[in-house]
């Protein structure tokens, strides 16, 4: 019979693991769906229409700043450690975020009347800024109601929640091309698709922990001051996540935005793979850090080389495929997104680490070293794409996002491993020969099978190569099958 504290173990371990698995399958739903949602609109719009709903998306996303805060991740960190009233302190959370929601979205429109915007580029910005209470794809006013859930390690209702407004986007962006709308026409079905799931998510998150509709003061004070550092590293980290966008438009024109935007909207949904792994990881570490628990490092260092694994699995298949991608689901005159995809996609990988870092040092109360990082992101990103966008275009910008990211999590591991033991050499090691073997191979057949044969191949081929490279510990090997140990065995 397993041991009390090994029975416990193991239990939630297999929470994690369905946790993450329900996060992560329900991420890739959404993922196809916003992949024919994305198709779809690029098509019926055009580079230049496309050019114009992206550029007003980007716009939006900087104003959502100012309704996020920073907040999300000190509320799921509160609730999982379990410090302060969670009813006095859900509410306080609720009521902030309603606050900030609404004073971001009177900013957007502001800013886009005083920067002298036209009417369909004003029309397209009022709509998308909405986004700011119903989107669940930004950190908004609707996120407030999954912190609970994800408190909790049970974030099966938001997925489904999730799935169901990419779903319905898809659905009325078909209508919309079916009857040749117009632009505003489907951005506003873009926006209003979010609006039946927003509304489900508030009555179950009340269900699962009932809030107090009022402000303590001590918690507005506490969360202002916790959040502040994100809130920083989140408005630097968003300006960099867009201002290639903006400079492309400046230096090269709307046709090139469509085109790079093509590519980049390809990559940007990857995100939810560190995702699907953090957000289970996260309340365990931020209990780790009042109550000590022997099984953090090695289950910060699984965390770490899963994260690095799929980042570099997308990345190296990405690049060998990248042409027949865009080929696939763009029309000719997307063609020349290829090279920037498969740019974009290796700064992926350095993405997917610094998500994870990120979550880690806040779940210490470290979140100030995420402002520095980003700072200085942002600072070499900046001059870099001055520099490469007149020269190479959508090339350059992509080129400039790459170095920045790479720089930014090489800052983040000095960091982090103050706290954490990264894998010895070995692992490294063993890394280099899976991905020198994989590109090798890969080479020789990706490039000459279809793209969805193709998948396959590369999928199982990087599996095969990961298990006979002996990249996982025979401890965490161990945690693998304690996920699938039967009840029976305990």
């Amino acid at each position: 019979m397993m041991p009390p504290e090994n029975r416990d173990k193991a239990t939630l371990t297999r929470q994690i693991f369905k946790n993450s698995s329900i996060v992560l399958f329900g991420q890739a739903l959404s993922l196809l769906a916003n992949l024919a949602v994305t198709v779809m609109m690029a098509r019926y719009l055009g580079d230049a229409g496309f050019g114009v709903f992206s550029y007003g998306l980007v716009f939006a996303s900087f104003f959502a700043l100012i309704a996020d805060f920073g907040m999300k991740p000190i509320i799921v960190r509160e609730l999982a450690r379990d410090h302060w009233q969670p009813e006095a302190f859900l509410g306080a959370a609720v009521v902030m975020r309603f606050v900030l929601a609404v004073l971001a979205i009177v900013a957007t429109v502001v800013a886009s009347i005083i920067a002298g915007y036209n009417g369909q580029y004003l029309t397209v910005i009022g709509l998308l800024s909405l986004n700011i209470v119903f989107s669940s794809k930004l950190s908004t006013f609707r996120v407030t109601f999954e912190t609970p859930f994800n408190a909790d390690i049970d974030m099966f209702w938001p997925m489904v929640l999730r799935f169901l407004d990419s779903i319905l986007a898809a659905i009325l962006i078909f209508l919309c091309v079916r009857f040749s709308a117009s632009l505003e026409m489907v951005v506003a079905a873009f926006v209003l698709s979010s609006a039946p799931g927003m509304l489900i998510n508030v009555i179950l998150a009340f269900r699962k922990r009932p809030w107090i509709w009022q402000l303590d003061w001590e918690i507005v004070q506490y969360l202002l001051k916790e959040s502040l550092p994100i809130c920083l590293y989140t408005i630097l980290v968003t300006f960099l996540a867009g201002i290639d966008v903006f400079m492309l438009k400046a230096l090269s024109g709307e046709e090139a935005v469509g085109l790079y935007s093509a590519a980049k909207r390809l990559t940007t949904p990857m995100q939810f793979i560190p995702h699907a792994i953090v957000i289970s990881l996260f309340p365990i570490f931020s209990r780790s850090h009042v109550k000590a628990d022997s099984g953090v490092e090695r289950a910060f260092q699984l965390g770490f080389k899963l994260i690095l694994l799929l980042g570099l699995a997308f990345a190296m298949t990405t690049a060998l495929m990248s042409q027949k991608i865009v080929d696939l689901l763009y029309t000719a005159e997307f063609s020349t997104s290829a090279q920037p995809l498969a740019l974009l996609m290796w700064s992926i990988v350095f993405m997917f680490l610094n998500f994870y870092f990120i979550e880690i040092l806040t779940s210490a109360n470290l979140q100030k070293a995420s402002f520095y990082v980003a700072a200085v992101m942002l600072l070499l990103n900046v001059p870099a794409n001055f520099l490469l966008i007149p020269n190479y275009g959508i090339i350059g910008a992509a080129q400039a996002r790459l170095l920045a990211y790479a720089v930014g999590s090489a800052m983040l591991v000095c960091f982090v491993q103050k706290k954490y033991r990264f894998p010895e050499v070995g692992f490294w090691v063993r890394m280099a020969f899976v991905a020198v073997i994989f590109m090798a191979i890969g080479h020789l057949l990706l490039k000459s099978v279809p793209v969805v044969a193709a998948l396959v191949v590369s999928v199982l081929l990087f599996s095969v190569l990961v298990l006979a490279s002996g990249v996982f510990r025979p401890d965490e090997r161990a945690t693998f099958l304690a996920i699938f140990h039967k009840k029976s065995g305990e």
